[in-house]
């Protein structure tokens, strides 16, 4: 696929099912995220003394955020097994791998230890809303430097062009985007189900492979399930 990068979405099992079954991708909500920063930005040119009102001001606009837009997470790898642990159910869970066009809606996080900062110009009225969107870019892909082992990529999602199931949002698959299901080396879900439910799901093309620990290094390796 040109212009395209390889991802990596790390699930536990019932929600990989879930992915393949209906065909979409939970987006994550700023609300939901587990790091306390993630999103939070420093405002400035604002009138010395006025620090509590900066601090509604900020909250409001986290609560706008989260009421607007939303993210889904992947990886550019699945060999750390770190990501495994943390992300997929201590290697119980699934890796769902990806083909994504490079393009505005696909940012690669930058670990720093600056937050992003934004002017207070920006969220004095209502209709300064639409020039905070390239702020809320650069918030959206910032993290601090200790959450790099990640190596993570965000799409930006609008939440208006979800669906919405069971009090989430989710965003539909392209048929052409996912590329393999990788089971976890402690996954209990057999290979066999994972196939029938991507051709029911219809993903025929999609490979099917389980994750293995190699002998030499601390990486995890994949091994293609072969039907007989």
């Amino acid at each position: 696929m040109p212009d395209a990068i390889r991802l990596f979405r790390f699930l536990n099992a019932t929600a990989a099912i879930r992915s393949i079954e209906t065909t979409s991708f939970r987006v994550g909500r700023v609300s939901e995220f587990n790091d306390p920063f993630d999103w939070r930005f420093v405002l400035r040119n604002y009138v010395p003394g006025t620090e509590l009102l900066v601090q509604t001001v900020q909250e409001e606009t986290l609560r706008y955020l989260n009421s607007r837009f939303g993210v889904i997470c992947f990886s550019d790898t699945l060999e750390d097994p770190v990501l495994w642990s943390h992300y997929a159910d201590h290697h119980r869970g699934v890796v769902l791998e990806v083909d994504h066009l490079k393009n505005d809606l696909l940012h690669p996080v930058i670990y720093t230890h600056e937050r992003p900062v934004v002017d207070v110009a920006l969220l004095r009225r209502p209709e300064d809303r639409p020039s905070l969107l390239d702020a809320v870019k650069t918030m959206l892909a910032r993290k601090s430097p200790g959450w790099s082992y990640e190596r993570e990529y965000r799409v930006f999602a609008d939440l208006s062009s979800c669906f919405v199931a069971d009090g989430s949002y989710f965003l539909q698959i392209p048929k052409d985007f996912l590329k393999r299901v990788i089971l976890g080396l402690r996954c209990p879900i057999d290979e066999m189900y994972i196939r029938r439910s991507l051709d029911l799901a219809g993903f025929p093309e999609v490979e099917v492979a389980r994750a293995f620990d190699d002998n030499l290094s601390y990486q995890i390796r994949t091994k293609q399930f072969q039907v007989d």
